[in-house]
């Protein structure tokens, strides 16, 4: 792969119709907070996160049965395995995004998180992606934790 980062291979989807009750129970078995939404042709339409569950639907106090379609994010920020590590942080910064989904011709491969980048001794350049990111006001309060703790 050219990106020359660890790629999540063969990543964990749900299905569109699946319930967000199904959804939570699986990020918590594989503790995780993002999975890719593919419909019954295994074509991927959509992200969710745990903060689309928390913020979408439980706290508008949605039933668990109520299906992942209505809570997912639609539009989906994927980058091609051929691309570089340069481009995939221009993507992130770009589109304001943490995560990537890899293809290979347009088929999911893998996932692709900033912070795997970090093995890759991208910190400066994750952590200036990760301030044009966030909000002023969280910014000021990350900023002593940041520099201390990574740089």
């Amino acid at each position: 792969m050219d990106m020359n980062v660890k790629v999540s291979t063969n990543p964990i989807v749900c299905y569109e119709t699946d319930t967000i009750g199904m959804v939570a129970e699986k990020m918590k078995e594989y503790e995780i907070g993002f999975l890719p939404v593919v419909n019954k042709e295994k074509k991927v339409v959509g992200v969710i996160t745990d903060r689309d569950l928390v913020i979408r639907a439980i706290a508008n106090k949605e039933k668990k049965n109520c299906q992942v379609k209505d809570y997912m994010t639609k539009h989906v920020c994927a980058i091609d395995k051929k691309k570089s590590i340069k481009e995939a942080l221009e993507m992130m910064k770009k589109e304001k995004v943490t995560r990537l989904l890899v293809t290979d011709e347009k088929k999911l491969v893998g996932i692709v998180s900033l912070f795997d980048f970090l093995k890759e001794d991208q910190a400066k350049s994750i952590f200036k992606t990760l301030k044009n990111m966030k909000r002023k006001e969280t910014l000021i309060q990350l900023e002593p934790q940041v520099d201390e703790f990574y740089l």
